[in-house]
């Protein structure tokens, strides 16, 4: 009979770890998905204003500003002008796999119906931020919002970002749950700190920053794979590192994969 409680002992602690391991995993590909759906989002945006600014013949005081949202299986980039009634000026659409070869439209229409949605959720956050003192602002620094509309729920992301060449910002990023009358119901710091590499002259090939539980959490977030994957390009990283009291974790900057690994408690 000992031998058989042995047995369920061995077989309950490999079940527990495998657990864990698949656990781990599916929180990985949960984060890479959203930090990846951010990426294309602001990637559209970086290579949409080119695209739009060398085909449009306006004025360019007039133009207001952009957006990115998924459409099927495009990205799609407007930019939008200053009016009180704002009218979209021009239209970029993407394959995400075709990044470099999109559709260019400069054509004045009317928003759609998503865009509206999308525009005014980007309109209620640069509200916020200009009034609310939860948002932390730095010099040369500016408060990027990203809004995304997925399964009836609208989030915004905030990014830091920065007006200075060569700087990766990671951190004083936040998550905005807006209700259908898009009211803010929810605010999240994602990162309380801010953490600063700057890749000109830099030819180190790996980086890091640390998490606490109250400031990034256990794991690397899907805006961290957002700022990572918009800037890994332009640094000789092989891979970026974030870790915290319970978890390693490993992002790849040659094959865009991310892994989780719990660390041993300590003795």
């Amino acid at each position: 009979m000992k031998y058989v409680w042995i047995i369920l002992l061995l077989a309950s602690g490999v079940g527990s770890v495998w657990g864990q391991q698949t656990d781990l995993k599916a929180k990985a590909k949960q984060i890479t998905e959203d930090g990846k759906t951010l990426y294309y989002l602001e990637l559209a945006a970086w290579y949409g204003t080119d695209f739009f600014l060398a085909g449009y013949k306006g004025d360019r005081n007039q133009v207001g500003g952009y957006l990115s949202y998924p459409d099927k299986d495009n990205i799609v980039c407007i930019f939008f002008d200053k009016g009180a009634v704002p009218q979209v000026l021009g239209t970029i659409t993407y394959l995400p796999s075709n990044m470099d070869h999109p559709k260019a439209v400069h054509v004045t229409r009317r928003f759609t119906p998503i865009e509206l949605q999308y525009y005014q959720l980007r309109a209620a956050t640069l509200k916020a931020v200009a009034k609310d003192r939860f948002f932390v602002a730095y010099n040369n620094c500016n408060l990027t919002p990203v809004p995304i509309i997925r399964n009836n729920t609208k989030k915004v992301y905030v990014f830091t970002t920065s007006d200075l060449g060569g700087l990766i910002i990671f951190g004083n990023d936040y998550e905005l749950t807006f209700n259908a009358a898009n009211e803010i119901t929810e605010k999240k710091i994602i990162h309380k700190s801010i953490f600063t590499h700057n890749y000109i002259n830099n030819a180190t090939a790996e980086s890091n920053h640390k998490h606490t539980t109250t400031d990034g959490g256990d794991f690397m977030t899907p805006s961290d794979v957002c700022v990572l994957m918009l800037n890994q390009a332009f640094t000789k990283w092989n891979k970026y590192v974030v870790t915290s009291a319970n978890y390693r974790s490993e992002w790849n900057c040659k094959t865009n994969q991310l892994t989780l690994t719990p660390l041993k408690a300590k003795k």
